[in-house]
């Protein structure tokens, strides 16, 4: 925002009627409570002199009236209550009061300038908060993952898989119980030596069993005689 000084309030007064009428009514707000029906009693270098109160107060009025809504009454400085026209700022005065007021105001430059410097102190610039660094948030590992570490620990403990199963059975998770492969053990070599032997009644007798036995012993001998080890 540029800095107002007397030159540009003196330069804006000429060119913008606006400007005008908005002096006017800063005026006539710094007048005191029984200076505002347009004459003044004290000399404390606020609001209009003495000379020209009068005038100052019946152009306060004419703009009033004119920028009041229509639906709206402005009570002037004599107490009379008229409608408003509505106007917007700058369109009331006519030419021959536009250019008595500003002839007028260029008397009061210095006050309109401390106005606007107090209006300005009034408008705190935005302060800019610094930007906060928020700390990272540190996520704590999921269920799933605090479970795989558990049990890659129980098992590089030694843990038995059933002991693991339970573990993760007991954290919520449906665990099918494995299955153990068992090996068959192979079966016992069939003997194919044929024994000629007459079960029936030789079966009590000493002397065809002690002939049975003795031609048992003799296969398995010769079997034996003829053993190769595989290698496993």
């Amino acid at each position: 925002m540029a800095t107002v000084t007397r030159e540009s309030i003196l330069a804006l007064l000429e060119t913008d009627q606006r400007a005008v009428e908005r002096a006017v009514l800063v005026m006539q707000a710094r007048q005191t409570a029984d200076e505002q029906v347009g004459v003044t009693r004290h000399d404390n270098g606020r609001g209009w002199n003495a000379y020209d109160a009068a005038f100052g107060r019946e152009m306060y009025d004419w703009i009033m009236l004119g920028t009041t809504p229509r639906d709206k009454t402005h009570t002037n400085g004599k107490g009379e209550a008229r409608r408003g026209y509505g106007k917007a700022l700058g369109t009331t005065l006519l030419p021959k009061q536009a250019a008595a007021v500003r002839k007028m105001l260029s008397k009061y430059v210095g006050q309109l300038l401390e106005e606007a410097q107090a209006k300005a102190a009034n408008v705190q610039p935005a302060t800019v908060q610094p930007a906060t660094v928020q700390p990272a948030t540190v996520t704590a590992p999921d269920d799933m993952l605090i479970l795989v570490r558990a049990v890659i620990a129980d098992a590089e403990g030694g843990e038995l898989p059933e002991n693991i199963a339970a573990y993760l059975a007991a954290a919520g998770w449906r665990v099918t119980a494995p299955v153990i492969a068992t090996q068959t053990p192979p079966a016992a070599p069939q003997t194919s030596a044929a024994v000629d032997i007459d079960p029936e009644p030789l079966a009590d007798e000493p002397a065809a069993v002690a002939q049975a036995e003795a031609a048992i012993l003799a296969i398995a001998d010769g079997e034996e005689q003829h053993y190769e080890d595989p290698g496993f």
